[in-house]
């Protein structure tokens, strides 16, 4: 039996409702002489097969297993000290590791100290985003799609239970919940686990340097989690200092059918928009955006590249039914009004056709509502 049939067999057990440990312990027997890589290729095959995400998802959590098994054939941990200092790739082992530090001192804390300092966790939005934004496309440009949509998943589902904790803790009920609070900074560390001997080994070995310059580049949209300071990359610098003006003006005139604007102009515009707007053209590639309320972080390595590589595998689904609606004209728009970072936002979907009816893309805008309810 290959790798990826009997990883759909345990998929099979778990789904019939088989416990969990006793599944666990199996994999671990089945797995502990088979690398890393190995595991990873199997999981990346049964997507390919058409196993639902949601199903190799539950691989995660046994593949995290042999973490804590003492194995030869595991990848081993880059030696992250021999990266040059504020390299991508050592930031964000340095933010694990301070990440690490904080959970140790959670585990310690009382109701009071806990209340005070869990708001804290939520810096694994920025953490978390740099890792989906900046390196999984990447990697599905490697073709390595499988290990990055299951951790992704895994993603969403800590922080849906971090802003459910958040909403219901309080110093009274903080002795119930502790087992549902220490559920989740044990998922947190099994994520921590997972990304310094999955994932970033895996990003060391793809990635070339001019894909680390550009993520050292557009790191700073998302800002630092867990780590005050980030060291500054000698090479990224000078990468950043040879890069061309991110605006070039000049006196071109642009024409419409009710006025004209230079360049300058129209940039200038641009960046008073209360609004966020990107727009995906025909093929489904992102070719522009504006970004000046910030709600959705867009780094510029996402321009040239397909909007399906940086949407969450739950709703990769809705994303593709909404634009192949858009071509055949099914629909021309959808809307969503929901809280966004505590933020009540808008997110806006249109179809945008030329002067035949010809389908050109579609554009999204982003309106966070917070200052403008405050003036009603």
């Amino acid at each position: 039996m290959d790798n990826s049939t009997a990883l759909k067999n345990l998929i099979g057990r778990l789904n019939a409702g088989e416990d969990f440990g006793d599944v666990q312990k199996d994999f671990v027997e089945k797995f502990s002489s088979v690398s890393a890589q190995e595991i990873l290729d199997a999981e990346q095959q049964m997507i390919h097969d058409g196993t639902p995400a949601a199903h190799v998802q539950k691989l995660c959590d046994l593949h995290s297993a042999l973490f804590h098994t003492p194995q030869k054939n595991f990848v081993d941990e880059p030696n992250f000290d021999s990266l040059e200092d504020g390299h991508p790739a050592k930031t964000f082992h340095l933010e694990n590791v301070a990440l690490g530090k904080f959970l140790d001192e959670l585990e310690t804390f009382d109701a009071e100290k806990f209340l005070g300092a869990f708001k804290r966790l939520f810096a694994l939005y920025a953490h978390y985003g740099k890792k989906e934004q900046l390196f999984m496309p990447i990697l599905y440009r490697h073709g390595v799609t499988g290990p990055s949509q299951v951790m992704w998943a895994v993603d969403d589902e800590i922080k849906r239970d971090l802003r459910g904790l958040a909403k219901k803790v309080t110093a009274e009920n903080f002795s119930e919940l502790k087992p549902e609070i220490s559920a989740l900074l044990k998922r947190v560390r099994e994520m921590i686990f997972k990304e310094e001997k999955i994932f970033l080994p895996m990003s060391l070995r793809f990635f070339s340097r001019d894909e680390w310059l550009a993520i050292y580049r557009d790191a700073p949209e998302f800002g630092l989690a867990f780590i005050d300071d980030a060291a500054k990359w000698s090479a990224g610098e000078e990468f950043l200092k040879a890069a061309p003006a991110d605006e070039k003006f000049s006196d071109n005139t642009i024409k419409f059918s009710t006025g004209e604007l230079t360049l300058a102009q129209l940039t200038g515009i641009f960046k008073l928009l209360p609004v966020d707007v990107t727009f995906i053209d025909a093929d489904d590639t992102i070719k522009f955006f504006v970004n000046n309320g910030g709600i959705f972080a867009r780094p510029k390595s996402a321009l040239g590249q397909k909007v399906f590589e940086y949407h969450p595998p739950e709703i990769l689904p809705m994303v593709r039914a909404m634009l192949a609606d858009f071509k055949s004209k099914k629909r021309d728009r959808m809307e969503i009004f929901r809280n966004i970072k505590g933020k009540p936002t808008a997110v806006i979907y249109r179809a945008v056709y030329g002067a035949n009816g010809e389908y050109l893309g579609a554009v999204e805008f982003v309106q966070d509502f917070s200052d403008v309810l405050k003036k009603f």
